[in-house]
């Protein structure tokens, strides 16, 4: 006896011109067949159609699905309620020629478990076919079961086969490979294939995505389910083996004396690094004999007068290159290139010169004509002396004066 399987999915134009397909090929063969429906939730009058059919035909069984499970769970019904000792598998949407089930038949008597058509000539676009090929082509390389087509609709099976099956998911496009890791002998013929004239197709890129993670989990099946340790194990022992020879690298960094997870400074970075004179003041200058809490006291007190004494802050900030920040102190980076003034003096002269400058700003600020005696001085003495020099020294060579 000869079963058809065949899923239904919201086809009502198409169950009854298929139904007379199937009977215009399996007559001739003069050998009892039924043909078993299996509505999958459909939403149509699909079902109606099948009433309809069942109810005129006397080799037709309905199955009616609770709602859409998919494709693997409706074959999977189908194949529960066959009787036959060879099952044969078609969709319902016309596209494969139930003429073609005879071939698959003979194919069959030759001695193998499972014949699976092939759509030499397939009628779809471009886009499905190209995503198609590197389905199966990366399934055959996975599997080790080299076919042209694993998701063909028109296939033939022996009972034994389609009993051992346990279908789920997704897991219908790789019924070959299923069939091929119990030992099944497992063939391929091609077919005729025939464009769409009714409804549409209800599969896009999608499918070809979770159709790899099902290729893994097949795999796994297959290979690996009385035996999953190796599998995850050897994955375990891969990792270790990355893990420790990083673990070995690291502490021979750490033995030749680099920093772990630090870059090494270029040279020429390293002697560019230069360090920006310091400018003392007579603070500074003090604080250079006394201890070092004299010194610190000495630095604050320095600063202190830099942010009273604008004139003073600014000279410091030529001196040093640095912009003023908001304190009136010289903040921020040095400048270098064409941001930076231009110095005047040379290293060894810069005190002197930031003195001699100091005094004539404070002339300015004063309202004093620069070389006119200061108030309270007596006559004749030199008003260009600054404050921090001993007495009787000038900086323009003035003969020293006695004091009184």
């Amino acid at each position: 006896m000869i079963s058809v399987v065949v899923p239904v999915h919201d086809e009502e134009r198409t169950v009854a011109l298929l139904f007379d397909e199937l009977q215009a090929a399996l007559e001739p063969l003069h050998e009892p067949w039924e043909a078993v429906f299996v509505d999958d939730g459909s939403t149509d009058g699909s079902f109606a159609a099948l009433t309809r059919l069942h109810n005129a035909k006397d080799n037709v069984r309905v199955v009616r699905l609770r709602r859409n499970f998919g494709k693997a769970a409706a074959l999977a019904a189908g194949f529960a309620q066959a009787q036959g000792d060879v099952v044969v598998t078609i969709d319902a949407d016309l596209q494969d020629d139930p003429a073609e089930i005879p071939r698959l038949l003979a194919k069959l008597d030759e001695g193998f478990d499972l014949v699976s058509g092939w759509k030499a000539h397939r009628r779809d676009p471009l886009s499905r076919r190209a995503l198609s090929r590197i389905f199966n082509w990366v399934t055959g390389r996975v599997s080790g079961l080299r076919l042209h087509d694993m998701n063909c609709g028109l296939k033939a099976y022996r009972a034994e086969v389609v009993k051992e099956l346990r279908l789920y998911g997704e897991l219908h496009r790789f019924i070959p490979v299923l069939a091929h890791y119990r030992g099944h002998r497992v063939a391929e013929l091609p077919v005729n294939h025939r464009p769409r004239e009714h409804g549409r197709s209800r599969y896009g890129v999608e499918r070809y995505l979770r159709g790899f993670l099902d290729l893994l989990t097949v795999s796994f099946i297959g290979r690996y389910r009385h035996r999953p340790l190796h599998l995850f194990g050897g994955l375990g022992l891969g990792l270790g083996t990355i893990g420790f020879a990083i673990l070995v690298y690291l502490t021979i960094l750490k033995i030749g004396g680099h920093a772990i997870g630090e870059a090494a400074p270029h040279p020429r970075r390293v002697a560019r690094r230069r360090r920006a004179p310091v400018l003392l003041t007579r603070a500074d200058q003090r604080a250079d004999h006394e201890p070092a809490r004299g010194a610190h006291r000495a630095a604050r007190a320095s600063r202190a007068r830099r942010r009273r004494d604008p004139l003073l802050a600014a000279l410091v900030a030529i001196q040093t290159r640095r912009p003023l920040g908001s304190d009136g102190c010289a903040a921020g980076p040095r400048l270098r290139g064409a941001a930076a003034p231009a110095r005047r003096e040379s290293h060894t002269l810069g005190t002197l010169a930031f003195h001699r400058r100091a005094r004539f700003l404070d002339t300015l600020a004063a309202g004093r004509r620069p070389g006119a005696p200061e108030p309270g001085n007596r006559k004749g003495a030199c008003s260009r002396r600054p404050s921090w020099r001993p007495p009787g020294h000038c900086l323009r060579g003035c003969p020293p004066q006695r004091a009184r």
